[in-house]
Formats: C-alpha cells, sequence, structure tokens
C-alpha cells in the first residue's frame, strides 16, 4: 500500500481519477479545482496549507466529490510537511462529511498504526474500510470504464485496506490474525509495502524463511524506509544463518526478477495498443512552435505524458531525461507531453526550468479532453516507446524506480532494428 511520504500524491492520483468519473477536466470547476491542487502541492508551511483550508472552504461552485477530495489532498500534504495533528483533524472533518469515506477511513488507520496511537479505533475503522471495499465489488462501475478495468481498481483497493487492517492487528501484537489479513492483501495486490508487512507478521509467527523470502522481495521495490527494512533483513537473516553471506546476491537476484516481472506485466498491459501506429499530432511546444510526430520517423521516440501537479510524474521525469541525455543524438528523441492547458504555459516554463530537464515539452491540452485520449491514456505518468517506422512497441503507466533501466532497455533493442 502507498502511505506517507508517497501517501501525499496517491491521494492526488486517486481523488483525481474520482473527480474525472464526474467530468472534471472538462468543465471550468474543473479547472478550479486543479488550480487548487496546484496551491496544495505547492505550500510549504502550515500557514499556507491553512489558508488553502479557507479557499476550500469558499469554493462554492464545485461538487461535493470535489470538495471531499480537495480535503483528503489537503490532508496528505499537512503529513508530508510533518503536521500529523492537523491531518488528523481534516480527515475527522471530511468522516464528518461522509462517514463512509473508505480511502479515508484506511489512511487515517494506517497513520495511527504507525504512530502506536488509537489503536482500537484504528482496528475498528479499517475493518469498515475493508467492508466498504467489498461492496464496491458488486457496485455500478464508472460511466466510461470498462468492467475489467473497474473491476482491477476495486481488487487492488481492497488488497491495499486489507493490508491497513493486518498492519493495525500486527501493532496491536495480534500477529496470527495479521498474518492472515496480510496473506489475503498480497494476493490481491502484489505491492512491496504490503510484502514488507507480511515479511514482519512471517517472522513473529516463527516462520524465518518466509519472512527473509519475502522481505528480500520487498527491497527490490519502492518502501517507505529502505534502510530500516534491509537492516531488519540482515538481523532475521543473521538469526536463521548466523551470517551475512549470500544475502547480497539474494537481493541482486530478487532485484533482477521484479525488473523482469514489471516488464511482463508492461507488456501484457500495453498489449492492445502496442503493434499499431502511433497516432500523428501536432502540438506546440512552451515556445509555440510546433512539433508534428511523423517529423521523427527514422528515429526511435518516447512520449511522456505529464502534468506539474502529479507527484509520480516528478519522480519519474529525471529518469526519462537520464535516457534522454544517454541517447540524444544517437537516434532517439524524447518529447514529454504536458496536459494542464494551453493557459498553464508559464507554471510549466518555471517547473522546466528549476528541474533542469532538457527534453522538449509540448503543450499536449486539457487532461481528458487532449492529445491524452488518443492515447488511451488513463492515468499519468504514461510513456510509450515507438519504434522507427512509428510503431508503438512499449508503454508504461505509472512510476517505477527502474524506468530508466526498462526504458534504456527498450531503446537499445530498438535503435539496433
Amino acid at each position: 500500500m502507498n502511505k506517507i511520504p508517497k501517501l501525499f500524491w496517491v491521494l492526488i492520483l486517486s481523488s483525481l481519477l474520482a473527480l474525472a468519473v464526474l467530468g472534471l477536466f472538462v468543465v471550468k470547476q474543473g479547472e478550479m479545482v486543479l488550480d487548487q491542487v496546484q496551491k496544495i502541492s505547492e505550500a510549504r508551511d502550515i500557514e499556507s496549507l491553512d489558508r488553502a483550508e479557507g479557499d476550500i472552504k469558499g469554493m462554492k461552485f464545485i461538487t461535493r466529490e470535489q470538495r471531499l477530495g480537495l480535503y483528503t489532498i489537503l490532508a496528505g500534504r499537512f503529513a508530508q510537511i510533518g503536521s500529523q495533528p492537523r491531518m488528523y483533524e481534516i480527515f475527522e472533518s471530511v468522516l464528518k462529511m461522509d462517514p463512509e469515506n473508505a480511502e479515508v477511513l484506511n489512511n487515517l488507520s494506517y497513520e495511527w498504526a504507525k504512530q502506536g496511537l488509537n489503536l482500537e479505533q484504528a482496528e475498528e475503522y479499517s475493518r469498515k474500510a475493508v467492508v466498504l471495499a467489498e461492496k464496491k465489488i458488486s457496485g455500478q462501475k464508472p460511466a466510461g470504464m470498462s468492467r475489467e478495468r473497474w473491476e482491477n481498481i476495486v481488487r487492488v483497493e481492497r488488497g491495499n485496506y486489507l493490508d491497513t487492517y493486518g498492519w493495525v492487528l500486527y501493532q496491536k501484537g495480534k500477529y496470527n490474525l495479521a498474518l492472515r489479513e496480510l496473506q489475503k492483501a498480497f494476493k490481491l495486490a502484489e505491492d512491496p509495502t504490503i510484502q514488507y508487512h507480511l515479511g514482519l507478521a512471517l517472522y513473529r509467527t516463527g516462520n524465518l524463511d518466509g519472512a527473509i523470502e519475502n522481505l528480500t522481495a520487498s527491497l527490490a521495490g519502492r518502501l517507505e524506509d529502505q534502510t530500516k527494512t534491509k537492516a531488519e533483513l540482515e538481523a532475521i537473516y543473521k538469526e536463521r544463518y548466523q551470517t551475512l553471506k549470500g544475502l547480497d546476491k539474494m537481493l541482486q537476484l530478487a532485484a533482477e526478477k521484479t525488473l523482469a516481472r514489471q516488464q511482463a506485466e508492461d507488456e501484457a498491459e500495453a498489449a492492445k495498443i502496442v503493434g499499431r501506429p502511433a497516432p500523428d499530432f501536432n502540438l506546440p511546444d512552451l515556445d509555440d512552435q510546433s512539433y508534428r510526430l511523423s517529423q521523427f520517423r527514422d528515429q526511435v521516440v518516447i512520449l511522456d505524458f505529464w502534468a506539474t501537479w502529479c507527484g509520480p510524474c516528478k519522480l519519474a521525469m529525471p529518469l526519462v531525461n537520464k535516457v534522454h541525455l544517454e541517447y540524444q543524438g544517437k537516434g532517439l528523441v524524447v518529447l514529454g507531453i504536458n496536459l494542464e492547458g494551453r493557459d498553464k504555459n508559464q507554471r510549466v516554463k518555471q517547473f522546466i526550468e528549476e528541474s533542469g530537464h532538457q527534453f522538449v515539452i509540448l503543450q499536449g491540452g486539457m487532461m481528458g479532453v487532449g492529445v491524452d485520449q488518443v492515447y488511451g491514456v488513463t492515468g499519468i505518468p504514461t510513456t510509450f516507446v515507438i519504434d522507427k517506422q512509428g510503431i508503438i512497441r512499449y508503454r508504461h503507466i505509472g512510476y517505477r524506480q527502474n524506468l530508466d533501466q526498462m526504458l534504456a532497455r527498450e531503446v537499445e533493442e530498438l535503435l539496433k532494428q
């Protein structure tokens, strides 16, 4: 499960997904909400976030769901800057408006568990979140979303909520019950944090081999505290084998296995679009110079769909830029496609100048009604790799720590063809 400090960005993406279903990106009020999201993400102190809370209260022409989404994002930002008490206050205020908000029940429970606070209430809230998630299975899917995609979203959500419930039980010392819930969680959502929790529960119930296997695998993914997890693994490994010999090799093999699995998952997910011609476009860059995709025929092209309000996008862009720097002049073109609308041009320019990314940035229109729709983009960041003949060969959705390695491997392959 994604938690703080990643929680803030996950809250943004999950909340914006819900808002997008309501047509957030195709009406003026959606732009108001996105502007507020940007202000929250850029706030650096409690005073700024307090003002943002006042702004949200004063927004008259947004839906109840949009208001709840903004409060949820605000709570995550309070947590990110280290103000847990204000985060708790915002979460509690959201629950007063919406007592069955499963996302908030889940996230509040997890934060309590991390702090060792209110564990009885955390158990109650996290169990309730699990029940609410299970009810979604037979519920109505959002308009415009396939049943398969909806069921996948609900499955992962259930896994995340079961993880929180299991982690609360673990923190209460109910290790056998925790193990049961965490095993169910990991079957639904093979997330590194869930696997880390599962590894600790296996250790507490006497299964050292299972603990070592799962903690090793979890370290191949993105965790809240890699250093702490590795120290815990080393202690358990040494308890089991009285030496650390062989552990580094085990970690290397786990990393290689994870990379291969992720690549296979990407290929399976992208099967519906990979192998088809990439739709041509004519888009302006930040200085209004036009670019056509077709002008780069005979070169390998990476398209990276992103936005400044998207935390995972900001994490992924340095990795994309690394590949750009490595292969520029060798037959690779990288085009970043921003999805915030042309009226955000100056904001995007400022971000690019401050971040130092050196590939071309194009204005792709507002997310949901821009060029992203032509490419079937359902979430960002999404990255496409296009071969010299203009055929889409790979697609990656979301941020991964090894994205640069995956892209480099694919670019190398396509440059040789």
